[in-house]
């Protein structure tokens, strides 16, 4: 996919298929447009049986099945033709039970970190607050997903402190990096602070999982920047500090 989306747009994504299905004959907001996230499950392997294996998918779309007004037969028909639409500028794959799933590549996906607008996060209402389940968490422990963040925002900043390389973090990790511009969206449109908890959970979560010993070496320095300031804005609009060393 080519192209960055401009600052205060909608996030790219829900644009491209706001256009596929306009293409398709379906006047689509796309604000309204809904995204989320890839927990992987049944839901994430493709309807379609080829010898290929299947590649979860980055983000799933619910419209075809909102166009086919809540039939999956019919679902699964607007599915194909926004698969179809969407080429070649999108990876999508229809999905069972009339899902669309959408899957970027890695330079695209640096593409989209790097134009992360500095503050993305400042449209969230107030401090976004902790579930009760983390609140009973022990404070500095890895299951307090706010803290679970600081500590991977200061791992970033370690990293951002090496010599510069060419690798990129694993795709997981630019995943939910630049899942950040539909939380940016979600927080204009809904104003519900959730959006931010949950990305900062997950986001936290991946760099976590990636950073553990041996610590990554020879990575692109922007992208470590990109993904080292974007968890410090998250932080900051959730009432928390990014700290550097932890």
């Amino acid at each position: 996919m080519s192209g960055s989306p401009a600052h205060g747009s909608s996030f790219v994504l829900s644009q491209q298929i706001s256009y596929a299905a306009a293409r398709a004959g379906h006047d689509i907001d796309p604000h309204d447009v809904a995204l989320e996230p890839s927990r992987g499950g049944h839901t994430d392997t493709p309807a379609r049986h080829t010898d290929t294996p299947a590649r979860h998918p980055d983000w799933i779309s619910s419209l075809p099945l909102r166009l086919a007004a809540g039939n999956p037969d019919a679902a699964a028909h607007h599915a194909s033709l926004l698969v179809e639409a969407l080429a070649p500028a999108v990876d999508a794959d229809a999905l069972p039970r009339g899902l669309l799933g959408i899957r970027l590549d890695d330079p695209t996906l640096v593409t989209l970190a790097l134009d992360l607008p500095p503050g993305w996060a400042d449209r969230a209402p107030g401090p976004a607050t902790q579930p009760a389940t983390t609140r009973r968490a022990t404070a500095r422990t890895p299951t307090n997903a706010r803290y679970a963040a600081q500590l991977a925002h200061s791992r970033l900043c370690r990293l951002a402190e090496q010599p510069p390389g060419e690798r990129l973090p694993p795709h997981d990790v630019l995943v939910r990096l630049v899942d950040a511009w539909r939380v940016r969206d979600r927080l204009a449109a809904d104003g519900r602070v959730h959006h931010l908890t949950d990305w900062l959970a997950a986001y936290g979560a991946s760099v976590l999982v990636w950073t553990r010993e041996p610590r990554p070496r020879d990575l692109d320095h922007r992208v470590v920047v990109a993904a080292r300031d974007a968890l410090a804005d998250g932080l900051r609009a959730s009432g928390a500090t990014p700290l550097e060393r932890l």
